[in-house]
């Protein structure tokens, strides 16, 4: 297994195919979203998904960060296990500040443009 760390995701490969990914970007207090979980056909139900949880909550306690996990996959895991209580950001640290909508308004008008662009072709 090789694990490849990106700027804003954490991929998993087995013998140079991909297997699967965890995406994330940062978030309130400098927390660290989890807002993608994907295991690619053929991988599923090996562990797969827990293993790039792990990396993530890794990634986070070594950069001294808190996790949100917005991701129904992660979330699920994450709330339910006792194992990450200690890395989530509590709910009164996510009130704490309004997300950086610098962030999401230009993610919403590429996402708007690339729309029309497939739409017209």
């Amino acid at each position: 297994m090789k694990v490849e760390n990106q700027a804003n995701s954490i991929i998993i490969l087995e013998e140079e195919t991909v297997v699967g990914e965890i995406s994330f970007q940062t978030g309130v207090n400098n927390a660290l979203m989890i807002i993608h979980t994907q295991i690619n056909e053929g991988f599923e139900g090996k562990g797969y998904g827990k293993k790039l949880i792990d990396l993530a909550v890794k990634k986070a306690k070594e950069e001294n960060r808190k996790i949100v996990p917005i991701c129904p996959y992660a979330k699920k895991i994450m709330l339910t296990n006792d194992t990450y209580q200690y890395i989530l950001m509590s709910e009164e640290e996510q009130k704490g500040k309004q997300p950086n909508r610098l962030l999401v308004i230009p993610l919403i008008a590429i996402l708007i443009v690339l729309i029309v662009i497939f739409t017209l072709l």
